[in-house]
């Protein structure tokens, strides 16, 4: 069975065959690696759990700087730091709906429940009887405050321009892969002016399951035809981390929105506040070995 995401690179759109299974890092399928629900045939059972870290919390070795192809990126709170707009979007509206006790979220609830998750996962956990309608207009609603808030205050985090013209200097393929709609993806890439740097866009939602799944990174891989140990992921979320994990590709922590001791425990590779870190650039130069301790 073949599921399509739908990835904008110029107005290309791919399809990603959910039957190919990898062999995974521990010599089992990755159908063996991932929690039952998901079967070998990549297909999710009608309700799907979202994945359970801890049987992906592993780290992945970063691939030998000499045979990195790609570079995948999250866009929310890893292109830019925009999860302070989300949480007052959603302290706002939560408040309104009377989550919470009607006592407006924190940062740790905001953490907990919504950052880097799909929005029907986090409406279907606070409002499981609303119907679809509801929802997504509420969504909507939702978003489209975000997108007017966004317009004008969004900045690449620090070091993310040096980054991005080394990653053209070297040839590299590059992608972001997020589960934001596609109307606030486009708006975010467009606002850091990245719009026309990225080879592909790949949508959580236009794909078969959204991160925390494999498909979106694993939509990304199969485009680019390169196999998960030629590729790195930025990502800042637990739920980013668990889809970059379950596709097998190796991860950096991008440290926006959860700790380093969070990112480790979650399985990154490495961790970094943002991108003038030394340990990146130790990795990404020939001194990188110090990310290789088992040389």
């Amino acid at each position: 069975m073949q599921a399509l995401c739908y990835q904008r690179s110029g107005v290309a759109s791919v399809q990603l065959n959910s039957k190919r299974i990898r062999p995974s890092r521990r010599g089992m399928t990755l159908a063996q690696s991932l929690p039952a629900d998901i079967s070998s045939t990549g297909i999710a059972s009608p309700s799907p759990k979202v994945l359970d870290l801890k049987k992906l919390s592993a780290p992945i070795p970063l691939p030998k700087i000499d045979s990195l192809k790609a570079i995948l990126f999250d866009i929310d709170g890893t292109l830019t730091n925009s999860d302070p707009l989300h949480f007052e979007v959603f302290k706002e509206l939560f408040l309104e709906l009377g989550v919470n006790g009607g006592q407006p979220i924190d940062d740790a609830f905001f953490h907990r429940h919504i950052s880097g998750r799909h929005n029907p996962s986090i409406f279907k956990e606070f409002f499981p009887d609303w119907d679809e309608e509801r929802m997504n207009r509420v969504i909507d609603e939702k978003e489209e405050k975000f997108r007017q808030m966004a317009a004008t205050v969004l900045t690449p985090l620090a070091g993310l321009p040096t980054l991005t013209a080394w990653i053209k200097q070297e040839g590299l393929k590059v992608a972001a892969v997020t589960n934001a709609p596609r109307a606030n993806a486009e708006l975010m890439l467009r606002a850091l002016e990245l719009d026309k740097y990225f080879d592909l866009l790949i949508i959580g939602e236009e794909c078969a399951r959204p991160k925390p799944y494999p498909d979106p990174y694993q939509a990304a891989l199969d485009h680019f035809n390169l196999p998960p140990t030629q590729a790195i992921v930025f990502e800042d979320s637990l739920t980013g981390m668990q889809a970059a994990l379950a596709a097998e590709v190796a991860t950096i922590g991008v440290l926006t929105s959860q700790s380093a001791t969070a990112m480790q425990d979650g399985g990154a590779s490495a961790t970094i506040a943002d991108y003038t870190s030394e340990v990146l650039w130790e990795y990404l130069t020939p001194a990188g070995a110090k990310l290789h301790p088992e040389e």
